[in-house]
């Protein structure tokens, strides 16, 4: 038999039937995976509509509309909402002139087109019918994606401005900036993201990016008051020195940092060993940055965005897709892993979702402070694989020259698509003869 796979190899055009073999298998598995992500989808997108057409509370004893009643109260009165931007709530200022109901529903429909343009600019990247079928469901079909709708945050609007900023870059860094500052509404994403830019010189987005964000937040202190601005300067270590509050065991039963991962694998999420996971991730996408091109840097920094941030509630995962995308973009050594690391991430992210209270177990009263289970219904399964996947790309990814980190991005030019074109041309002309 291994003879005769040997000479069959060495026959002319051997390596042209291997091919024509894959390439028939390929739609076939997408299609296999799209179905899969049709199954994901038909499993969660009932409960998302009709979350968004009873516009009611999203776990017994909630307020109504879970987390959205406290975005709609922020904007409505003007009072701090924890460490998102208080320029947010001049921006949902209008929405307050609607009923809580009914702005919950315009808010969800306003981000259900997000993920769909996010689902729209990633597609774009692949060309089969089959593939772009895959990366849209792919996309929408994110278990995160459709909390995210459910509970009427951010995550959506972030995700798509992420993308945006990172395929506007290159040749707009200004409008790139001005995308970014999106993301900067909810401010832990910040620090990965202004050292990539450091790290990829872009300082014309660096630049916008920091003045439309300190416009924001001048906007929704003076709201709010000026002297809130210490109070909110401090938030960030205060939850960070706290290990009786967010970063503990409390709420962290259902968020995906590195401290609700620990919880899930039964492990007491002490100060010293999730920094030092956070310090591992760091270090581990500084390599990919030194070793990948310009395209799996951005790719390398949107999954990177969520395993160096204080916490991450399982929506936020939703930047999954941005990740995504941006590999899908990607050329090079790296883009050999491509199949498997979305494919993968995207099984992580679905049993991530699966290992979620959903919705939240009921609150336990212990010495007159409220707190939450210490359990999951499993491993956290997200942020291990994109450390993973990361370390992957650092491994594979080989720049050619010592200074292309900071080439531009390279442009296809027309001459090349001509050429491209008039080989197709040529190469129909001899099957037809």
């Amino acid at each position: 038999m291994r003879a005769f796979s040997l000479g069959w190899l060495r026959e002319a055009g051997a390596a042209d039937r291997l091919a024509a073999l894959g390439r028939g298998f390929a739609p076939a598995l997408l299609l296999l995976f799209a179905g899969a992500e049709a199954g994901v989808l038909a499993a969660w997108l009932p409960g998302t509509l009709h979350q968004w057409w009873r516009a009611g509370p999203l776990a017994p004893g909630d307020r109504p509309m879970g987390d959205w009643s406290v975005f709609y109260d922020s904007a409505k009165h003007f009072t701090p909402n924890g460490l998102y931007n208080p320029g947010l709530a001049v921006i949902e200022r209008p929405l307050t002139l609607l009923s809580m109901a009914a702005a919950y529903r315009l808010y969800v429909a306003l981000a259900a087109l997000a993920v769909l343009a996010t689902a729209f600019l990633a597609q774009r990247y692949v060309r089969s019918p089959e593939a772009k079928l895959a990366v849209v469901l792919g996309v929408v079909a994110l278990p995160e994606m459709q909390f995210a709708l459910r509970g009427a945050v951010l995550t959506p609007f972030l995700a798509l401005g992420t993308l945006a900023g990172f395929l506007l870059l290159e040749r707009h860094p200004a409008r790139a900036g001005a995308c970014f500052a999106l993301l900067m509404l909810k401010p832990s994403f910040a620090p990965l993201l202004v050292l990539y830019l450091l790290f990829r010189r872009q300082w014309r987005a660096l630049a916008v990016m920091a003045g439309m964000t300190a416009a924001m937040s001048a906007t929704g202190f003076a709201a709010m008051g000026g002297g809130y601005a210490l109070t909110y300067a401090r938030l960030p270590f205060d939850l960070g020195a706290s290990q009786g509050g967010w970063l503990s065991a409390t709420a962290q039963t259902w968020q995906h940092s590195w401290p609700g991962v620990l919880i899930s694998a039964g492990i007491t999420p002490r100060p010293a060993l999730w920094l030092e996971l956070v310090l591992l991730s760091l270090v581990t996408v500084s390599v990919a940055w030194r070793r990948t091109d310009i395209e799996t840097q951005a790719a390398v920094t949107a999954l990177g965005l969520l395993l160096v941030t204080p916490y991450a509630m399982s929506y936020d995962w939703g930047l999954l897709a941005v990740g995504g995308a941006l590999l899908l973009r990607s050329r090079g050594p790296a883009r050999t892993l491509v199949p498997f690391l979305l494919v993968g991430g995207f099984a992580a992210a679905v049993l991530t979702q699966a290992a979620t209270p959903y919705p939240p177990p009921p609150p336990v009263i212990g010495d007159g402070s409220v707190t939450w289970p210490h359990a999951t219904y499993g491993f956290y399964w997200s942020a291990p694989f994109a450390l993973v996947a990361i370390m992957a790309l650092a491994v594979t990814g080989r720049r050619a020259t010592r200074g292309s980190a900071h080439r531009p991005l390279p442009l296809r030019s027309r001459v090349e698509d001509v050429i491209e074109l008039e080989e197709i041309g040529e190469r129909a002309t001899r099957e037809a003869a």
